[in-house]
């Protein structure tokens, strides 16, 4: 097997990795790449929940960063994120995170399940708590033997009204979520995957966990132009001409007012 080639850094990269450090060394687990709109966020107090898979023991190497609910039912169709972990792989080469996982790290309430086997399949392992080492004595061994898994927020008896917005109809694919309060003024700013892609006119479906608690969806960025106002589950926003539209988004709730009518 070829060795692998160090990438020199630039300037952004070591200022993010930077803000790793700084994170890991106050007892908070940042997630592999955190964008710009998100520390802005973190500043002013906004919650980001988030789970963090890395390659190595420890919470060390390449890593990958997901929110909210969703599932992987092939992870060796999810290549490593050359340029979020630690290892500085060569971008030539072509590595998959099937029967990679080793360590991982929780912020924020999760319940996260782990398979041997592609589709959910196989053995199954469990955790709410940050792995430091999933090769551990007592624990069933799934320790670089991960080939699919699913994660999803416990929100119940929590207490935490949040809007969740994904990708695609049903509740399905990429998803993250925010609480009443948060504001994203341009979705072009968000992450959407490890390839880079933006939630910039993909919001598909959106789930509201909260009686009280309503979200406002925007065609342009900084709150502009057409909107629609959704106070409940929306399994396809089809119907209501906002499917793959939105360019920014409020969520509110009662005592909490929009600013604009």
């Amino acid at each position: 097997m070829s060795s692998f080639k160090s990438k020199p850094l630039n300037y952004s990269k070591k200022l993010s990795y930077l803000f790793i450090g700084l994170f890991s060394l106050m007892g908070t687990l940042a997630p592999a790449v955190i964008t710009q709109a998100e520390v802005r966020g973190i500043a002013k107090g906004i919650r980001f929940d988030f789970v963090t898979f890395y390659e190595s023991p420890g919470f060390r190497g390449a890593s990958f960063t997901v929110e909210s609910a969703g599932e992987i039912s092939s992870l060796s169709a999810r290549q490593l994120d050359f340029y979020s972990g630690l290892t500085g792989f060569s971008s030539r080469q072509r590595v998959s995170w099937d029967n990679v996982i080793s360590s991982i790290a929780f912020n924020g309430a999760f319940k996260v399940t782990l398979f041997s086997e592609r589709n959910f399949a196989g053995t199954q392992v469990s955790y709410t708590t940050s792995q430091r080492n999933l090769a551990a004595k007592n624990r069933i061994v799934i320790d670089n033997q991960t080939s699919s898994l699913k994660w999803e927020p416990l929100l119940e008896g929590q207490g935490q009204p949040r809007v969740i917005f994904y990708d695609r109809q049903n509740f399905e694919g990429n998803s993250f979520f925010l609480y009443p309060g948060d504001t994203i003024g341009k979705l072009s700013t968000k992450r959407r995957d490890s390839r880079r892609k933006d939630w910039d006119d993909e919001i598909r479906s959106v789930r509201v966990v909260g009686s009280e608690v309503r979200v406002i969806l925007y065609a342009d960025k900084e709150y502009d132009n057409k909107r629609v106002t959704i106070r409940s589950d929306a399994s396809s926003l089809l119907p209501i001409g906002f499917s793959a539209v939105a360019s920014s988004v409020r969520v509110l709730s009662s005592g909490i007012n929009s600013g604009r009518n």
